[in-house]
C-alpha cells in the first residue's frame, strides 16, 4: 500500500499495517513535480530518482543550499519536463537528504521522512513546533480516535497550546488519559499542551470528513487577533 498527499507519521503507518495486514509505504511529490521519491522495502527514507530530478535542501529563510544531513526546505528541479518546467521549485516541506548507502542496494540518495510543512510550522513561546510531531504522539494511543484539533491562542501576551482529542471507545478514564497524552506530546513535540478529551465522534461530523481533500487539524487564533 502506497501513501501520498500527506506525511505519514511512523505511528500511523504501524496502525495501518496492523489493521490491513500489509506493508505501508510513503512516496513523495506534488502535482507540479510528479512523484519523484519513493520508499523501498527498508521503509527508511525515500529514494529520489537522481537521473530525472535534482533535489536540494535550502535554508527556508535565506534560500541558501545546505549540505546533506542538514534539515531545511526541499527544493526540486525536473530534468525532463518541457511544457511546464520545474526549476528549483520549493515544494514547502521540511526534510533532510541522506547520502548514506541504503541496505536495499539502491544507489540513489534518500529524502528523510517529512518533518512538516513550512506553512504549518508553529512558533509557540519562541519554540518551533510541528503539528506532525503532535500527531505522532497521539497516534501512539490505541484508546484515541483518528480526529484531533490543535488550538493555539494567546492569553495576556503568552502563547497557549490546546490539543483536543476523541476517545476511540464510548467510555474512557479521561483524567488519566489527559496526563498520558500530555506527557507524550511533551516528549515528541517538545512543548506543553493542555489536553481535552472528548466523546467519540464529537469533534467532526462524518459528512464533513467525507468532503475533505486535505486534513486540517490546526486552528491558530493568534492570526485573527
Amino acid at each position: 500500500m502506497y501513501h501520498t498527499g500527506e506525511p505519514l507519521v511512523e505511528e500511523s503507518r504501524k496502525r495501518i499495517e496492523q489493521l490491513w495486514g500489509c506493508k505501508s509505504y510513503n512516496n513523495f511529490g506534488s502535482v507540479e513535480t510528479g512523484a519523484p521519491a519513493w520508499e523501498c522495502v527498508q521503509q527508511n527514507g525515500m529514494h529520489f530518482n537522481e537521473d530525472a530530478y535534482v533535489f536540494e535542501i535550502v535554508d527556508p529563510e535565506t534560500r541558501q543550499p545546505l549540505p546533506d544531513g542538514q534539515e531545511g526546505a526541499v527544493v526540486i528541479t525536473s530534468l525532463f519536463k518541457e511544457a511546464a518546467p520545474i526549476i528549483r521549485y520549493m515544494i514547502g516541506d521540511i526534510a533532510t537528504i541522506w547520502s548514506e548507502p541504503c541496505a536495499c542496494g539502491c544507489s540513489f540518495r534518500r529524502l528523510s521522512p517529512i518533518r512538516g510543512r513550512i506553512d504549518d510550522m508553529l512558533k509557540i513561546r519562541g519554540a518551533v513546533v510541528y503539528p506532525t510531531a503532535i500527531e505522532a504522539a497521539l497516534r501512539s494511543f490505541a484508546m484515541l480516535g483518528p480526529e484531533f484539533r490543535i488550538l493555539v491562542d494567546r492569553e495576556h501576551g503568552v502563547d497557549k497550546l490546546e490539543v483536543h482529542v476523541e476517545c476511540a471507545e464510548a467510555t474512557t478514564d479521561s483524567s488519566e488519559l489527559r496526563e498520558l497524552v500530555g506527557r507524550a506530546i511533551k516528549e515528541k513535540a517538545g512543548c506543553t499542551a493542555e489536553v481535552t478529551v472528548h466523546p467519540r465522534g464529537s469533534l467532526t461530523l462524518p459528512e464533513e470528513i467525507a468532503k475533505r481533500t486535505k486534513n486540517r487539524y490546526v486552528v491558530d487564533l493568534r492570526k485573527k487577533g
